[in-house]
């Protein structure tokens, strides 16, 4: 059995043009950084994209991702984690929610 929880995505705009989206989007890499932390390649994600992988250990191991990109006017942001969850999972969904948001825009 593949244990595995994400959370929502969350989108943001100014409504406008992509002004508003891309200075929300050039605080997503300092937010995403922490101890441990590692840069994932997200490959083609919107307009912008940036990833980090953080593995936490205990008495399980935990692979945490975060993802956030930007989609013209938008930005989004989607955390997951789980025992067994790989790095093309986590693509596969955020990839997911880049088309929602996307259709979403028109």
């Amino acid at each position: 059995m593949r244990a595995a929880t994400r959370s929502a995505s969350a989108a943001r705009g100014d409504g406008k043009d992509a002004g508003g989206a891309k200075r929300d989007f050039e605080l997503y890499p300092a937010q995403l950084e922490q101890a441990g932390a590692k840069q994932i390649d997200v490959g083609k994600l919107g307009d912008q994209a940036v990833g980090v992988l953080v593995v936490g250990t205990g008495v399980v191991t935990v692979r945490n991702y975060a993802i956030a990109w930007r989609e013209r006017n938008a930005t989004a942001e989607l955390e997951l984690n789980g025992f067994k969850l790989t790095l093309p999972e986590a693509l596969a969904l955020a990839r997911k929610q880049e088309a929602r948001l996307r259709d979403a825009a028109g």
